[in-house]
């Protein structure tokens, strides 16, 4: 390299350095661009109606936005997202395609009663609705009321009404609780509306929500399905913890079936309590007595006759049994190493002792010993340590034009260093030191003048 370059006169070595210097200056100028780009998230997510209400709003504030994913996403300058996002939220744009109170903000007193009430229902509607869209699950929510008319000559058994309909963000699933306490919550906020009187669909139409219990046992399968799951999710966790403790994590594995009971049922028994030992009767509950005479005797003799009336004890035992209760329980392991029979019958009594076995129930447990289990094929991923963030996740609310990878940059160095070796080809080929070598004609040519140099220095020396 230090002979290249002292091959090269100063106007090359001038040109090389100030190109080398500028291919330096262009790099790190796009390198900056690529991890400095000033746009920013606004908003995410958005639906078609929401992104042209926002839009909107940014046309009439006259500031600078760009679209992308489908207009879903609106990007603006990241310096002026903050204050941008708290002056739209100032504005009461109407989200959702729904409107709340605010409606009557600007209210006109020559309205009729019947618009009011109009407008009353859409700002309770929308208010409702914006409190639904707080849970994490949902995505949007659409909300109908159906209110009873009160007046002097209306029907007083007129029910108010509502019904709701979920859309769930992809991949997530609301619980039984949570549609229950939807459906207390929109309860709660109209006036003469019970939780069972509110339906609650998701975006594919199927019911999240069932009638009335005395109407339909729909309700109590489902708090017994949830009452299933709920156990032997429990009694397999206690099992887990019993295995990994005796055999070592992931050695053994466990299955826990639980069959409950879905119907009510109602029992009366009726028994009669038996007497007294000590008097060998009843209690008394009547007694009547008659004296009269005898048939042709003196005045002097009587009969006299008794009746008593006994009233036995009585006992009635009136038992009802509601859905939920365990009819049987089932548990199956298996293990990745051979037992004997006698900790085989060993195990299973731990196993019974565990998850609360009833033999006279007709609980069983079934035990499987085989070898060890094989591995999958495929390496499994390894969880990062608590409080380790993995290298492939990006920070919340980074814009993603700061989210480019690395890549960016290095293909950007490497066009630098065609760049930088294109340059010094070139200087070489300009320069006259290093060019290549002479024509035939000028090789002729020099040549002969060597020739004559030679022939004069000869002439010399015989002189």
């Amino acid at each position: 390299m230090k002979e290249f370059w002292n091959r090269l006169d100063r106007a090359a070595r001038f040109g090389l350095m100030v190109g080398a210097f500028a291919i330096l200056l262009l790099t790190a100028g796009l390198v900056w661009w690529a991890l400095h780009q000033e746009d920013g998230v606004l908003f995410s997510g958005l639906s078609a109606q929401d992104a042209s209400a926002m839009v909107g709003a940014l046309d009439r504030m006259k500031q600078p936005y760009r679209l992308e994913q489908g207009g879903s996403t609106i990007l603006v300058p990241a310096e002026n997202v903050h204050k941008i996002r708290l002056q739209l939220m100032g504005q009461d744009i109407p989200l959702h395609g729904t409107v709340g109170f605010e409606l009557f903000n600007n209210s006109d007193f020559s309205m009729t009663e019947f618009a009011q009430k109009v407008n009353y229902q859409r700002a309770l509607q929308g208010e409702i609705t914006r409190t639904i869209l707080s849970v994490d699950d949902i995505q949007a929510a659409r909300v109908h009321l159906a209110m009873s008319e009160q007046g002097l000559f209306k029907r007083k058994d007129a029910q108010s009404k509502a019904s709701v309909t979920l859309t769930l963000k992809p991949g997530h699933q609301l619980g039984t609780e949570q549609v229950k306490g939807i459906q207390r919550l929109v309860a709660a906020s109209v006036a003469d509306i019970e939780p069972a009187d509110v339906t609650i669909v998701d975006q594919h139409g199927v019911a999240l929500t069932h009638g009335r219990k005395d109407l339909a046992g729909e309700t109590m399968s489902a708090d017994v399905v949830e009452a299933k799951r709920n156990l032997e999710g429990y009694l397999r966790q206690k099992l887990d913890a019993v295995l990994d403790k005796t055999f070592g994590a992931g050695r053994a594995i466990a299955s826990v079936d639980v069959q409950l009971n879905d119907k009510t049922s109602k029992q009366v028994i009726d028994d009669v309590l038996p007497a007294d030992k000590e008097r060998g009767t009843g209690v008394v509950l009547r007694e009547r007595q008659s004296t009269r005479p005898k048939a042709g005797q003196v005045d002097t003799d009587e009969v006299t006759q008794s009746e008593y009336d006994y009233q036995v004890g009585r006992k009635t035992e009136q038992i009802e049994r509601g859905p939920g209760g365990v009819e049987r329980i089932s548990v199956a392991v298996v293990v990745d190493k051979p037992l004997s029979e006698a900790e085989a019958a060993q195990f299973k009594s731990v196993v019974a002792n565990t998850v609360g076995l009833v033999e006279d129930r007709g609980d069983r447990v079934a035990l499987y010993t085989m070898n060890p289990l094989e591995q999958a094929s495929q390496p499994q991923a390894v969880p990062p340590a608590a409080g380790e963030v993995p290298s492939d996740v990006v920070p919340a609310g980074t814009p993603p034009t700061a989210q480019r990878p690395w890549s960016v940059v290095a293909a950007l160095g490497a066009i630098a260093g065609i760049i930088m070796l294109a340059l010094l080809w070139q200087s070489t080929r300009r320069n006259p030191s290093v060019a290549a070598g002479l024509s035939e004609a000028e090789r002729e040519h020099l040549l002969g003048k060597v020739n004559a140099w030679l022939a004069a220095e000869r002439e010399e020396d015989k002189a």
